[in-house]
């Protein structure tokens, strides 16, 4: 079983046909709403945990995904009871009623399953000045003591690329349109910086480091 992005779009497309009350057609399944597209990977769980049912295992089930599409719906975006199901019944292909964390992130991410392997690392990107270059180091050492290089790598680009300007710092998995793991610019208003000591960035790495590369890992194998 895996996630296909076609699949997704033909049920869309059948649901839409198949009933009169949709007034307008949403935009493609691939452009996700607004809402949801800027997400970064701690917000993306965050936004899974608040509502989904968490025992036995985290899932989420089809009402609360129709009053979560709706409640992260920006101005002038509408999300349909039909759409909401559309979505919901592509991203359970079993039909078992409910979507789990891995195969939620998979779709917020734009992470087609069917394009994703082992054969190829999950490749990480610490985008820094070199003042972090200690921390980047820290972290990939201990990465090395959970995951093989041929699961997980990390590279790390300085401050001198233009991609990155100084005093900034972001990490993001290569995955689909790009899973931000942290972004001091955006992020540090409502979450502690992982980097302002040895203590803060050992219970980044175990709380949330550790914990997304495994979720991403989940992404692409389930």
């Amino acid at each position: 079983e895996t996630f296909d992005q076609a699949r997704v779009v033909s049920r869309v497309q059948l649901r839409r046909s198949q009933s009169s009350s949709a007034v307008s057609s949403p935009a493609p399944l691939e452009e996700l709403p607004d809402g949801l597209a800027g997400l970064s990977y701690t917000a993306a769980v965050e936004l899974f945990n608040v509502w989904s049912l968490q025992e036995p295992a985290p899932y989420l089930e089809r009402k609360p995904f129709r009053k979560m599409l709706q409640s992260m719906s920006l101005a002038g975006e509408s999300h349909s009871k039909l759409d909401a199901d559309s979505i919901f019944d592509a991203l359970d292909p079993n039909q078992s009623g409910r979507i789990s964390k891995s195969r939620f992130l998979c779709w917020v991410f734009q992470a087609d399953r069917n394009k994703l392997h082992l054969k190829e690392p999950l490749m990480i990107e610490f985008y820094a000045d070199d003042s972090l270059n200690q921390a980047y180091r820290w972290i990939k050492m201990h990465l090395r003591l959970h995951y093989a290089t041929s699961q997980v790598t990390m590279a790390f680009v300085p401050s001198s690329s233009d991609a990155i300007r100084l005093g900034s710092c972001k990490i993001v998995a290569k995955l689909g349109r790009g899973v931000v793991l942290w972004d001091r610019g955006s992020n540090i208003a409502f979450e502690q910086d992982p980097f302002e000591d040895p203590y803060t960035l050992e219970r980044w790495f175990e709380d949330v480091f550790l914990a997304a590369v495994s979720n991403l890992l989940g992404v692409t194998t389930k």
